[in-house]
């Protein structure tokens, strides 16, 4: 890489940086029973197979398919808490990118994967926030690295076997997309090896994936995301139901890239037979990358990675295609279309965490005030809390508090969801018939829950003599049952409702 080319790439990582260095709101993250899970993981087996956290489904089996994950974030968290963590993750993703980039260039040039990612970078930095899914990204990128070294004959066969396996063992332990491996392997190898080794290999990734310490449960349960929960998790719904409900421009980002490649691969079809044909397993990926995140709007960032694979390699084949007196005009035509969607996408637009004012690492400021007020004060539950901060309780009050729902939908029966959780905020009969068997003494609320209960659940709430107020930020409402053990508690703190708008 020439010395141009190197500064080239110092910036665009410092672009990059941009849309990942993003500060950690724990309210509504997984982060902090990822944590959790890594502090009990050598105290208590418990925490690797059942609801641990939950005081109304304890014993209902789960598989914790990431575990390794939150192991790893609690060392990262013990030694330099949530600065540290933002830092590492940072880099995490900055090298997967990069070797993403590399790959591309390997299958292009620099310069079209340059302007590549130029464009995809929004969308490969859609799922910025801290998760299990950031490992996923680099082992992605890791496989994809090392399957184009082998194509290219840079690495033996022996060698790549070897460093997938690796990947493989740390991956199935770490998040449940480790199965994108084994189609990885299948699709960019199945060209370039006789059929013994690919099964060889595929067989080799399967063995692999399968120690972990849910054994043939945890390899089989990537394909529980399809199942019905019970509840609406918006990770889960496709791009056109979000893209209905919520204004967001990044959909029409990724749906734009994804004609774009489409077309590209047409165009090449139309232009040369044999060479769409030798491109078959590129296509292949690009649509089964883009066409689970049309389904699943939470595999949008690794669709994006595969888009800037995908697409470099299929923009050069293109302009191979052109006739030789427009030959020479490659970087030409790629440094117009690359200035283009910069100007248009890359400085206007919203999605990165500048332009969010979250831009930053460690934890949102004052983002742990609500669980301070609650030590602080002596308040103890049952807690009723709703679905999207109970990662956050079980970070800072567990084991002193155990959570009514935390935001794992696998993690809770079906019938938890449809005949609990929902009616008791949409009916008030429910409501009176869970808080007598649970007796809750507080209400611990996300107030930003854009279910269709949540907002209506509080209104009734602020409404009812038999609850008040006690604390409030820009995420969280705190709530107290009106009873004699809260008594000095209430007359000390309660809120007037005139804040509220009541």
């Amino acid at each position: 890489m020439r010395f141009r080319e190197k500064i080239t790439c110092l910036l665009l990582l410092a672009l990059a940086s941009i849309y990942f260095l993003q500060k950690i709101d724990l309210t509504t993250v997984d982060l902090g029973r990822h944590i959790r899970n890594g502090e009990y993981f050598l105290k208590d087996p418990k925490v690797l197979y059942t609801n641990f956290y939950s005081y109304t489904e304890p014993s209902f089996e789960t598989v914790n398919h990431h575990w390794l994950f939150g192991f790893l974030t609690y060392l990262i968290w013990s030694v330099g808490n949530f600065k540290l963590i933002s830092i590492i993750f940072a880099v995490i993703n900055l090298s997967s990118f990069f070797l993403l980039f590399l790959s591309a260039k390997k299958s292009s040039s620099f310069t079209i994967a340059l302007f590549s990612s130029l464009w995809l970078i929004p969308i490969i930095a859609a799922r910025k926030e801290i998760r299990p899914e950031m490992i996923s990204y680099l082992f992605l990128a890791i496989f994809l690295f090392y399957l184009v070294r082998f194509k290219n004959g840079e690495i033996t066969f022996k060698k790549l076997c070897v460093l997938l396996l690796i990947v493989q063992l740390l991956w199935v332990n770490t998040h449940i997309f480790f199965i994108f491996g084994l189609l990885l392997a299948g699709v960019l190898t199945v060209k370039n090896i006789p059929i013994k080794k690919l099964l060889f290999l595929l067989l080799a990734l399967v063995l692999t994936s399968l120690i972990n310490p849910a054994g043939i449960k945890g390899f089989l349960e990537p394909f529980n995301i399809f199942k019905e929960y019970g509840y609406m998790v918006a990770e889960n719904q496709s791009v056109i139901f979000m893209q209905k409900r919520f204004y967001n421009p990044l959909y029409f980002h990724f749906e734009l890239s994804f004609i774009m490649i489409f077309c590209g691969f047409f165009i090449l079809l139309l232009k040369s037979r044999m060479d769409f044909k030798r491109n078959l397993p590129l296509f292949g990926l690009f649509l089964i990358f883009g066409l689970l995140a049309f389904r699943l709007n939470r595999l949008i960032a690794m669709s994006g990675m595969m888009f800037l694979f995908t697409g470099s390699s299929v923009m050069k084949e293109i302009f191979n295609c052109l006739p030789k007196k427009y030959g020479g005009d490659k970087k030409l035509i790629t440094s117009f279309l690359g200035s283009v969607f910069f100007i248009l996408y890359l400085i206007p637009n919203n999605y990165s965490s500048v332009f969010n004012n979250n831009f930053g690492i460690g934890a949102l400021a004052k983002n742990e005030k609500s669980a301070e007020f609650f030590i602080e004060t002596a308040l103890h539950g049952p807690i009723f809390n709703n679905y999207d901060i109970g990662s956050y309780l079980i970070f800072h009050l567990f084991p002193n508090e155990r959570v009514f729902v935390d935001n794992r939908p696998e993690a809770y029966p079906t019938d938890f969801f449809k005949g609990i959780y929902i009616p008791m905020q949409e009916d008030e009969k429910t409501w009176e018939i869970m808080d007598r068997k649970y007796n809750f003494n507080i209400i611990y609320f996300y107030r930003h829950d854009l279910t269709p209960w949540g907002q209506p659940f509080l209104i009734k709430r602020l409404g009812d003599v038999h609850w008040a107020p006690i604390y409030v930020d820009e995420a969280v409402l705190i709530m107290a049952k009106n009873n004699d053990e809260n008594k000095n508690i209430i007359e000390k703190y309660k809120l007037p409702k005139n804040i509220f708008g009541h």
